[in-house]
């Protein structure tokens, strides 16, 4: 037992080290152990789930395979070791996670297969039809990354009928509520009825379980992502926008304010510069101001904000000057506050550039010599940022035409000791 104590104890530090020939090497000797020593299979199944948990596509297909058959081989020799066969149920779910960059879906097929076939010989055993939920997330997310919407709808199908057989299961209600997430995100743009149906379905899943702080995240991520699946529809986005307010709204937790930013971010990209939405637009704008507000310390959400400030912009153009100027001048907070944030300074350029190129083309020196100036401290500040040394040289070039010309620049002061 001592060396097993030694072997674990070494294989607990490769993985937290992620030494990959070092883990393959011990688990060689766990499994050399098991061969004369039962009691050493739940550890050595443990080690294979984890190892393929960890270092996913460093196996190669051939080692995955062969991992899946000793521990199979284990379980056919043990029935009734119930920690083992647990662990075959987990070494079958990483090994998902093994093959997913492989590009053999009959694999992953097979594998689904072998999980499922085991939750169904073993009815009661809670621990394989949660491991058997997480797979078919897992296979979900696969399908969808390689465009296959039948075989993605085919494994949610399946899933909705285990989630019926353990409707208390937290874990598997959320696992099956990812998947469904994913279905939407595969759904096509015109079918709202099929995302509002799958939107309905986990609604229930949700509602049913109020407690569970992830089913309420995946219910307000699952309107996002409808939004994300629906530009051309704006009034489904102000309707779906709506019901994201009155499940996150009152929620603390930044993870929800995030995924309502990103729906004011595209109920914005939805309201097009119809002259009947800017009432609306000015709306949107405040709620996502407030919410950056209250969030400052999320650069994530910071950048939403900064991108529908853009999108804003784009769509009023320069229609209406205090809200250009209201915009801009937030964007140049937030470059302030954020000052490593790439996105955010390339949102503020492009801003800038577009607002100037509007006053050009009408010539409007007034109005564009501010801005002018805000670039030119956006060139100073970041006097190493190629990019924005570029774009000022170019747009200054292109003013020329207007009698703009380009200060010279102020030589650094040097620091005293």
């Amino acid at each position: 037992m001592t060396d097993i104590k030694e072997i674990l104890s070494s294989f607990e530090e490769a993985l937290k080290s992620e030494n990959f020939s070092s883990v393959e090497e011990l688990i060689k000797q766990l499994e050399k152990l098991s061969e004369t020593k039962s009691d050493v299979n739940e550890f050595y199944s443990q080690a294979v789930a984890d190892a393929l948990e960890i270092f996913k596509g460093k196996f190669s297909s051939n080692k995955v395979k062969k991992l899946i058959s000793n521990v199979e081989a284990l379980v056919e020799k043990n029935p009734e070791d119930d920690k083992l066969i647990k662990n075959y149920a987990k070494v079958l779910r990483t090994s998902l996670l093994a093959m997913s960059t492989k590009g053999q879906p009959n694999v992953m097929r097979e594998i689904i297969d072998y999980l499922e076939i085991l939750a169904t010989n073993n009815p009661n055993n809670i621990v394989i039809h949660e491991e058997l939920s997480l797979a078919s997330h897992e296979i979900a997310n696969y399908w969808k990354s390689r465009g296959d919407f039948k075989a993605l709808r085919d494994r949610t199908q399946k899933f909705r009928k285990l989630a019926e057989k353990f409707p208390d299961n937290e874990k598997i209600k959320l696992n099956l509520t990812k998947a469904l997430v994913l279905e939407i995100d595969s759904s096509r743009k015109s079918d709202i009825s099929k995302i509002d149906s799958l939107l309905i379905e986990i609604q229930r899943l949700s509602e049913s379980m109020p407690m569970n702080i992830g089913l309420q995240l995946e219910w307000v991520h699952a309107y996002r992502t409808a939004m994300d699946r629906s530009y051309e529809k704006p009034e489904d986005a102000k309707r779906w926008l709506s019901s994201m307010k009155k499940i996150a709204e009152n929620r603390t937790d930044t993870s929800f304010k995030l995924e309502l930013a990103k729906g004011y971010l595209n109920a914005i990209a939805n309201l097009g510069d119809r002259e009947q939405n800017k009432e609306e637009l000015s709306k949107h704008l405040d709620e996502l101001e407030m919410l950056a507000d209250t969030t400052k310390d999320n650069l994530e959400l910071q950048t939403v904000y900064a991108q529908g400030l853009i999108v804003s912009l784009k769509i009023i153009g320069i229609s209406d000057k205090n809200l250009v100027k209201e915009i801009l001048d937030e964007l140049e907070e937030l470059v302030e506050l954020y000052p490593k944030n790439k996105i955010i300074i390339e949102v503020y350029v492009e801003s800038l550039v577009g607002i100037i190129g509007l006053y050009t083309q009408e010539q409007n020196a007034k109005e564009i010599t501010p801005l002018v100036k805000r670039f030119g401290k956006l060139d100073e500040k970041f006097p190493d940022d190629e990019t924005i040394q570029k774009t000022y040289d170019m747009l200054m070039e292109q003013l020329k035409f207007l009698g703009f010309k380009r200060e010279k620049k102020k030589p650094r002061r040097i620091g005293y000791m």
